[in-house]
C-alpha cells in the first residue's frame, strides 16, 4: 500500500477530469461556445461551427481541463495524503489545497505574472454556486479514493505473508 497513490493515480485524474467537464461545462451562449474557466485566449466559433465540426473544435477547449485535472491530481494524489491520515481529513485537506490552488492562480493573474482568463474568486451568486460545488466534488473523490486504500487495507490487500 506505499505507492496505492502512485497506482490510483491515472484513475483519480479520469475522475478529476470527468468531474470538471460535467460541473464546469464548456458554456454555449447565443453567440457561440466559451470555456467556462482558465481560457482567456480560447478560439470561439459559432454555435453552428462548433456543432458542425465538434471533434475538430473540441480539443482547445479541452486544454484547460486536462491541465486543470493534472494539477489536481498532483494535490490530491500527492500533497493531501500527506498532510492527513484519515480518509475524511485527506477529502478536506483537498479541498482546502483547491482553494488555496484557486488563491494561487487569482493572485498571479492579478499580479500580471500570467493570463488565466476569468476571475475565480468573485462575488457572484452562480460563480461560488459553482466553485463550492466542485471544490466538495473533488473532496469526495478524493476521500472516496482514500476509504478505497482503507478497506484494501482491512482486506490484507498489500501486506507481505511468509510462505509456509
Amino acid at each position: 500500500m506505499r505507492w496505492f497513490w502512485a497506482w490510483v493515480s491515472p484513475s483519480y485524474y479520469a475522475a478529476v477530469f470527468i468531474v470538471l467537464w460535467k460541473l464546469c461545462p464548456i458554456s454555449e451562449d447565443g453567440g457561440g461556445p466559451m470555456a467556462t474557466f482558465f481560457c482567456a485566449n480560447c478560439p470561439s466559433p459559432t454555435g453552428d461551427e462548433f456543432r458542425d465540426h465538434y471533434w475538430e473544435l473540441i480539443w482547445p477547449f479541452a486544454i484547460p481541463y486536462f491541465v486543470a485535472a493534472c494539477l489536481l491530481t498532483v494535490l490530491g494524489c500527492g500533497i493531501a495524503p500527506r498532510l492527513a491520515k484519515t480518509p475524511v481529513r485527506i477529502g478536506w485537506a483537498s479541498c482546502g489545497l483547491v482553494l488555496l490552488l484557486a488563491l494561487v492562480v487569482d493572485g498571479g493573474s492579478g499580479a500580471g505574472l500570467w493570463n488565466a482568463g476569468s476571475k475565480i474568486f468573485v462575488w457572484d451568486d452562480w460563480v461560488i454556486y459553482m466553485e463550492v460545488k466542485t471544490t466538495l466534488y473533488i473532496g469526495a473523490t478524493t476521500a472516496v479514493f482514500a476509504y478505497l486504500k482503507e478497506w484494501l487495507i482491512g482486506k490484507g490487500v498489500g501486506r507481505v505473508r511468509p510462505t509456509p
